[in-house]
């Protein structure tokens, strides 16, 4: 009995072999991520770069003259957010967005506190962004490992 077990085990599971089942272990691919992590590179950069412009400037680079760049960019990322977290099988990036949403915060009570220095805005950048790259890079590789997407 035991024998015949084992053999019909390793039939249906050769069975699986050659038909070609795979086993999904992350989400698919979905472009409109993609797009939303472009969207808020861009309007961070552009902000860090406002920000370094004005670096110093008192009272320009205060907090309260960046208010619609900080909105805007809140807006992008509760999509953002939003989306993955009711994606099935998406813990990893929304992992990655809960990390992005603690630097965000981090980045907006820092400027409400004070005007923030070159070497402050040089090293939120460089977080920032990486998170987003990474976020990007994740999708992207979901993209090269599937034929199918959400779209």
């Amino acid at each position: 009995m035991k024998y015949k077990f084992r053999r019909n085990g390793l039939l249906l599971l050769l069975l699986f072999a050659i038909s070609g089942c795979t086993v999904q272990l992350v989400s698919k691919y979905d472009s409109r991520t993609e797009k939303s992590v472009l969207n808020m590179r861009e309007q961070l950069t552009g902000l860090f770069f406002e920000l370094d412009e004005l670096a110093g400037i008192e009272p320009d680079c205060r907090y309260q003259n960046h208010t619609e760049a900080y909105k805007q960019l809140w807006v992008e990322f509760d999509l953002l957010a939003m989306r993955e977290r009711t994606k099935h099988k998406n813990k990893t990036t929304a992992l990655q967005v809960g990390v992005l949403d603690e630097g965000l915060k981090k980045l907006q009570k820092k400027h409400k506190k004070a005007c923030l220095t070159k070497v402050e805005i040089a090293i939120l950048s460089k977080s920032l962004s990486g998170l987003l790259d990474s976020i990007l890079r994740f999708e992207e590789a979901k993209q090269r490992d599937s034929s199918h997407s959400y779209n």
